[in-house]
């Protein structure tokens, strides 16, 4: 922009003139810099850079400085109000350094580089600006602590990881060798790593979790009644729960009663089954009484244990009718354990014997009947001489049949006598078989007597042959 003092061609972003420091027509501005400035031959120096106290060197004759005193104004976005500004003194040179010659133009537009020396600015003074606080740099971890963290997090995640694999990979081999739950809990049986063991309690796989409750309880573990209660609380397989009640009957106590006695009711055969072995293990002779409903269970292995637990611990309700059990029971092999224990129980009457006839028709239950008819002889040969006069005639004709060749010459003697007052011929005839092969030789006179004045043929028949076996 051009000046209207000098004429001089300032940049356009100027405020003020660069040669005469006259404002330029922009408006109001902020205080300007004055600046002495000394033009002349390059050998001339600025006098405001002379150290005081000196006197300012005249240039030669030939050659004149001009000086300036130029107001520059510093640019500011914002404009300022003006500020008092003291301009520095102005060092004129000596009336003698000046010669007489002409001068020449005090004002040059364009100055020769060579005689331009570098101006002396002196800056106004400003207010002071408030320091910034820098930005406090993130502190940085050492990077030994860095390597260590990472090292720490990689060896657990490897160890761990290791673990897993070691884990999965042992139980996937238990499941993959195992036909059946019975394999399982035989490879199980060789494991004592307590930690294993733990782990497949939480295993998706109900016959390692069963396998593993019951090692458990094998070994003692402290926490196994814990797990076991739980697994008992919450819907499970039958495996499962299984495993679980016996493993509580081996490390519980009689407290666990009345978790247990809740599975005699379940559905399921086995789970009963398990219940009645559970309570075998850690009830009372009170604690027993839970069991003899079952007797008349649906599930011939439940019937079984429970006759088992009742002839182990020789306890039993009186309330109990083990003859009408023998009655209504469809089980050759149960019948005669019932049939055991009611010889046990010294339970010899009429009942009995009613009860053991109306079985003995029956292929199943004829030889096993018979069997124990002959093992007990003298007592059921008690009841049927002590009870023959009420005796029904079929109770007598298979009783008698069942006991026939026992060799028992009381019992002999005695259908002997009461042979005349027997109507039923039937009845005679095995009257007639038991005598000849119960070795009761003294019998022989009285069958002679008999055959003398009997006229039966089928009758006469089984005498001939009753003496012929006596006489042997």
């Amino acid at each position: 922009m051009k000046c209207k003092n000098c004429s001089y061609e300032n940049p356009p972003d100027r405020t003020v003139c660069l040669i005469c420091g006259e404002p330029l027509p922009l408006g109001e501005s902020q205080p300007a810099v004055e600046e002495t400035i000394v033009m002349g031959p390059s050998s001339a120096k600025s006098v405001a850079s002379q150290p005081s106290g000196q006197k300012p060197v005249s240039p030669p004759a030939e050659e004149k400085a001009v000086e300036r005193t130029i107001k520059i104004e510093p640019k500011s976005p914002t404009p300022q109000p003006p500020k008092p500004v003291t301009p520095p003194p102005v060092t004129r040179p000596a009336p003698s350094a000046v010669p007489a010659a002409s001068p020449k133009p005090a004002v040059k537009k364009t100055p020769t580089p060579t005689a331009s020396p570098t101006p002396a600015k002196t800056a106004a003074p400003q207010k002071p600006a408030v320091p910034e606080t820098p930005p406090v740099p993130p502190k940085r971890r050492s990077n030994v602590l860095s390597k260590i963290i990472i090292l720490l997090v990689l060896g657990t995640g490897a160890y761990f990881g290791y673990d897993w694999w070691q884990y999965e990979s042992r139980a996937g081999k238990i499941l993959r060798s195992s036909a059946s739950f019975s394999d399982c809990q035989r490879q199980f049986s060789q494991i004592d790593n307590q930690k294993f063991i733990r782990r497949c309690w939480k295993n998706k796989s109900d016959w390692l979790k069963a396998a593993a409750i019951r090692r458990a309880a094998e070994l003692g573990l402290g926490d196994t009644v814990t797990v076991i209660k739980k697994e008992l609380s919450i819907p499970n397989s039958e495996v499962v729960l299984t495993q679980a009640l016996l493993s509580l009957g081996m490390v519980g106590t009689n407290q666990d009663i009345s978790v247990i006695s809740r599975f005699l009711k379940s559905n399921n055969s086995e789970i009963r089954l398990a219940a009645v072995e559970a309570i075998k293990m850690v009830g009372q002779e009170k604690d027993l009484a839970l069991l003899w409903p079952l007797l008349s269970d649906k599930a011939e292995n439940v019937r079984l244990a429970v006759i088992g637990i009742i002839k182990e611990k020789k306890s039993l309700a009186g309330s109990v009718d083990l003859i009408g059990l023998l009655t209504q029971e469809a089980s050759p092999k149960v019948a005669s354990e019932l049939l055991m224990l009611i010889a046990d129980r010294k339970e010899f009457n009429p009942r009995l014997l009613s009860a053991i006839v109306s079985r003995l028709e029956s292929a199943d239950f004829q030889v096993m009947l018979s069997s124990f008819v002959i093992s007990n002889q003298k007592d059921i040969a008690t009841v049927l001489m002590q009870n023959y006069p009420v005796l029904s005639g079929e109770v007598k004709l298979k009783t008698i049949g069942a006991l026939t060749g026992v060799q028992n010459s009381e019992l002999a003697k005695f259908l002997l006598s009461n042979f005349r007052k027997e109507k039923d011929l039937n009845i005679k005839l095995s009257q007639i078989r038991l005598i000849g092969q119960s070795g009761y030789s003294a019998a022989l006179p009285v069958l002679k007597n008999i055959l003398r004045v009997e006229k039966n043929p089928h009758l006469k028949k089984e005498i001939v042959l009753a003496i012929a076996r006596l006489k042997k």
